[in-house]
């Protein structure tokens, strides 16, 4: 049997019954703290762009769009994936830097309506799943190396198996699922910095949503996509790659477990900054004056790979700032907190931010940091120094966020919109016994009710 073929048979194969309850608590997890990402989202600048291309090139209709009008499933898919990932604040696969529900969960909710509510909360889990299996199969490190960006790749894959569970395609269905999404399979590092890489991601959700949907309508595409020698994803994306990886412990080792939730809107490799920043702007003894006033400058320590992505980037768009480790501190001792005001493009003009980010606050590489890890040190004008190192950021697999915390995340993402954060927890809630998504998907579109 292929690796193709068995990592089909587990899509095609898992019942509700068979999802373990850590594997299903992940599973409402990582759904709800993709909405609540994806609200957020709706109030970044380029969302409102993209939202009319969506209806131009994909016209109306009656699926459902995250806090938005409806449009048609393709069109609503590509949106949902875009807003996920558009205020930098959803999850993330660390060791493969992929980001997984902006190509998940969107694909899911296009299909939702019409979907039993165990079926939708079983179509995360193995789109989760199969995403991160074949990332990881596609080994990170040379993945990277080569310039391929995993959301659009990796993703297009996992929201192809998501949909293909989520309409209950047989073995042979899920394959050919497989194979369209192969066939759709993009995106390179060379958009990192610019809107073009969460467009990967909305990509994915959309390339899912085909694929499952070409597969589920009986248009058949190659079997064995992911690892057939001539033209599979792995030998051509990687040479080969590791194809065991795909199998290895299916139903009793859950890749998805290893994916991080973020707590604040800033890139991932940024979160033990902010955490690392907020701690020691605490310990500050500041009275009635601004934080940026008693501090002469500060220092930044990173592991090697958070140095490469954001030690150089600039504040000039809100998406550089989402990634600049020195506008994110600057901002974080001023204000004292971390969400999407703080990078909100008006919040970017302030110049005693800016100022202070580029003349006193200063990025190292340290080679001996944790991947995850940081380093923040405070000079104080008085002559003394306070220093915060996180390793693990709250979020991180071996500390995840709580239920409290994602409540939290939904209730700040929906303050000041029309949604119902309590109805949407309580649809999240009881998806595995409901007929179908309906009422997940009228919790996302609809006002609060009025009594």
């Amino acid at each position: 049997m292929s690796p193709d073929e068995e990592l089909a048979r587990f899509v095609a194969g898992l019942g509700v019954e068979e999802v373990p309850a850590q594997v299903a608590a992940a599973g409402r997890a990582v759904l709800l703290d993709a909405i609540a990402s994806a609200i957020a989202g709706r109030g970044t600048e380029e969302t409102p762009v993209v939202e009319r291309l969506a209806g131009a090139l994909f016209g109306g209709g009656s699926t459902v769009v995250i806090g938005g009008r409806s449009l048609s499933p393709a069109g609503a898919a590509f949106l949902n994936g875009f807003q996920v990932t558009a205020a930098t604040v959803c999850d993330v696969h660390r060791p493969t830097l992929t980001h997984v529900t902006p190509e998940v969960v969107p694909a899911v909710l296009a299909v939702a309506h019409d979907t039993g509510g165990a079926d939708v909360l079983t179509a995360i889990v193995a789109g989760c799943e199969v995403t991160v299996r074949v990332a990881e199969a596609l080994d990170g490190e040379t993945h990277r190396t080569r310039g391929w960006h995993n959301p659009g790749i990796a993703g297009a894959v996992g929201a192809a198996a998501a949909v293909a569970r989520a309409r209950r395609l047989d073995v042979s269905g899920v394959r050919h699922a497989f194979g369209h999404a192969v066939s759709q399979a993009a995106g390179t590092f060379a958009a990192l910095g610019t809107p073009g890489v969460k467009v990967h991601q909305a990509r994915g959700a959309l390339s899912g949503l085909l694929a499952g949907t070409l597969a589920a309508d009986g248009i058949p595409a190659a079997l064995d996509a992911l690892t057939t020698p001539r033209g599979g994803l792995l030998p051509a994306y990687v040479g080969g790659g590791t194809p065991g990886r795909l199998t290895e412990g299916l139903g009793t080792r859950w890749s998805m477990l290893d994916i991080a939730l973020r707590r604040w809107p800033a890139a991932s490799s940024l979160q033990s900054v902010i955490a690392a920043t907020l701690e020691a702007r605490t310990a500050l003894v500041l009275g009635a004056m601004p934080a940026l006033d008693v501090i002469e400058r500060v220092r930044v320590d990173l592991p090697p790979r958070a140095y490469s992505l954001n030690a150089s980037h600039g504040w000039g768009t809100q998406l550089e700032a989402l990634q600049s480790a020195r506008w994110i501190v600057a901002v974080c001792l001023a204000d004292g907190e971390c969400w999407v005001e703080q990078t909100a493009p008006a919040r970017l003009d302030d110049p005693l931010v800016g100022g202070f980010a580029t003349h006193r606050v200063a990025v190292h590489q340290d080679d001996d940091l944790p991947l995850a890890a940081a380093r923040v040190t405070l000079a104080l004008r008085d002559g003394s120094a306070v220093e915060r190192r996180i390793d693990l950021p709250s979020g991180d697999p071996v500390r995840p966020l709580t239920a409290d915390d994602l409540i939290a995340k939904l209730r700040r993402a929906t303050a000041g919109t029309s949604l119902d954060a309590d109805r949407i927890l309580a649809a999240i809630h009881a998806l595995p016994g409901t007929p179908s998504g309906s009422d997940l998907v009228t919790a996302l579109t609809s006002p609060i009710p009025r009594p």
